[in-house]
């Protein structure tokens, strides 16, 4: 019942690549313009905090990180909030039961 209540997330922001799995939600986004993914990231995140408040859900933030999977440059200027909160980078992390690292070893 859950899925199909949020089937639709992947409406909310056409520009990532939005992958579900039970209760996971992962979003996936690319280029390589440090600068435009900051851009983009903050507005794919504000989209997805509009969705969920319209869908009365909630979005745990404490549970919310992000990860890299490139070059160090082009992740300097990247700092993704919502709502002035901030969410933390990691270097690893688990999906659908494999641990990857943000250099994919």
């Amino acid at each position: 019942m859950f899925l199909t209540y949020i089937n639709d997330i992947c409406n909310a922001v056409p520009q990532a690549k939005v992958k579900l799995y039970a209760d996971d939600t992962n979003v996936f986004m690319f280029d390589k313009d440090g600068k435009k993914l900051n851009t983009e990231a903050n507005l794919c995140l504000q989209e997805l905090e509009t969705w969920f408040k319209t869908n009365k859900l909630t979005l745990n933030w404490d549970k919310t990180c992000y990860m890299f999977f490139f070059s160090i440059r082009a992740t300097d200027c990247i700092s993704l909030t919502v709502d002035g909160i901030d969410i933390h980078k990691v270097h690893t992390c688990k999906y659908l039961g494999i641990r990857f690292d943000d250099q994919l070893t």
